[in-house]
């Protein structure tokens, strides 16, 4: 379980929220749509959403207008991907991403 800080992912999950995901492993599918946390190498741990993949890498991007650019992301090395985040924690309840 994580806090966000941020808004780059509002109205999926919101500043101040927790999430909770499965850590990855060989056999996890990730697809397109899914929200992940990596560990970017000049971003540190960010959530976002897998807009395409493939040989190993994944291009994300932000759900908010205030986001970081996909392009200033880059590629993201499927090594670097943390988790594969499945329920928000809201002062609302709780409900899957």
């Amino acid at each position: 379980m994580r806090r966000v800080c941020g808004q780059s992912m509002a109205n999926a999950v919101n500043d101040g929220d927790f999430v909770v995901g499965i850590g990855l492993n060989q056999f996890l599918n990730i697809k397109i749509g899914d929200v992940i946390a990596i560990e970017h190498p000049e971003l540190g741990s960010i959530l976002k959403r897998v807009i395409n993949y493939n040989d190993g890498f994944v291009w994300v991007k932000g759900d908010a207008q205030v986001s970081i650019s996909t392009e200033h992301i880059g590629k993201v090395s499927r090594t670097k991907i943390i988790a594969k985040l499945l329920w928000r924690i809201s002062p609302h309840g709780m409900k899957s991403i």
